[in-house]
This record gives C-alpha cells, structure tokens and sequence, in this order.
C-alpha cells in the first residue's frame, strides 16, 4: 500500500512512522513533518531523527538520498501560517490576572445564513472554482487569501 505520511514529530507520530517504516505492505511515498504538540526543540530534534532514519533505510533499500530519492524541504505554502491564533481581536480578548489566561467573547452569527452561505459556496466550488477564495472571504471575513496581509 502507497502511503503519505504528514505528521508532526511528536511522539505518537513519529512511532507511527516508525512502525510504517518497518513493514513490508507500505510502500512510503513520502513524509512531510510540522511543528507538532511538543516543545520547539523536540520537534526540531525529532525531525532530524527522522530525517537520518529516512536516509539509512533510503541507503539500506539501494538507493542514494538526495540522488535516486530527493529530499525536499520547503517553506510555507499560500495560507500556511507560522502560528495560530487563540483568540482573534474580533472576539474583544480581555486580559485575566493570570497573564497566561485571556478571555473571548464568541463572534456571534446566523446558523441559519450560515448553513445558505454554505450550499451556495457548495454550487459555486462545483461550476467555478476561480471565485471560491471570494465567497469564502465574504463568509468569512477574517480569512485572507492574499498571503502579503498575513
């Protein structure tokens, strides 16, 4: 079986991989790794473990690394972003005495609008996907498709 690996580098994922790595019925294709739920260096220091198991079993299967199997690593991709907002300015985040707490109000909406904006985004990403980004950004008016705002 062909298999994709996109994961991040915590621990789960990585035995995960270690353990698709180490049986014959998948066929890796490739592993893309991101910051996962752990501290910054042991996501660094886990991809880089896994970048030199991905090189050994490249070499133990035949092949050369960067030669017959390429090693990619890139950057972000349109509407990647380097982190994750909790809570947006929308939402009127108030500080708490602890300083590590805040707190939002929810933004309000119509489920009933919602769910008409939804079926006409559904009719829309069926006959033309060129404006989709648009709708999307109507309902949404906090998405920006435009990554030089981000």
């Amino acid at each position: 079986m062909k298999v994709v690996f996109d994961m991040d580098t915590g621990v789960d994922d990585s035995l995960a991989l270690i353990y698709a790595l180490n049986r014959p019925a998948y066929e890796i294709q490739g592993i893309g790794c991101v910051y996962g739920n752990v501290e910054s260096w042991l996501a660094a220091e886990n991809t880089m473990k896994i970048l030199d198991l991905a090189k050994n079993l490249i070499r133990l299967s035949g092949y050369t690394p960067d030669v017959d199997i390429p090693i990619v690593f890139t950057g972000l991709r349109p509407g990647e972003k380097l982190y994750e907002e909790l809570l947006m300015n929308e939402e009127g985040m108030q500080d708490t005495p602890n300083k590590l707490i805040h707190i939002g109000k929810p933004i309000e909406f119509d489920m009933k609008y919602f769910e008409h904006q939804l079926e006409e985004l559904y009719q829309i990403a069926n006959r033309d996907t060129e404006s989709i980004r648009k709708v999307v950004q109507m309902m949404v008016p906090t998405y920006m498709p435009d990554r030089t705002k981000i």
